[in-house]
């Protein structure tokens, strides 16, 4: 099976077993029928890693939009930032495990990691 998955823009940060256990979790929820696409992101600079976001109404969840995935990694990237000072000048000592934005139509699920930020962009309906 072909890999829906964007290649890597930075390379020799995992091992090719580790990427393949990864690449499979993410095409796992990729595949899930409300999930509009999966983004990886490295956390020191943003750069898109993987990304299987595709065009609102497509029908294929092979084709990936760049502009969109741009986007949804420049505004993860600001509320993964904007939510740690906002942890750490309430929580002196602890750190944001999950973010869940939640809007009428659209769920947004952000997972910061000391090297990845993982997002899922998911329909609500």
């Amino acid at each position: 099976m072909a890999s829906i998955l964007a290649p890597a823009t930075v390379s020799g940060t995992l091992s090719p077993a580790d990427t393949r256990e990864i690449e499979s979790i993410l095409g796992r929820i990729a595949a899930k029928h409300s999930v509009r696409g999966v983004l990886v992101l490295d956390r020191a600079s943003g750069a898109v890693l993987r990304s299987t976001l595709a065009p609102p109404q497509s029908p294929s969840k092979t084709a990936v939009d760049d502009d969109l995935t741009r986007r949804y990694a420049r505004s993860c990237v600001q509320l993964v930032s904007a939510s740690a000072t906002i942890a750490s000048d309430l929580f002196a000592d602890d750190e944001v495990r999950l973010l869940r934005l939640r809007t009428r139509d659209h769920e947004l699920l952000v997972v910061p990691d000391t090297r990845f930020i993982l997002a899922v962009v998911q329909d609500m309906a």
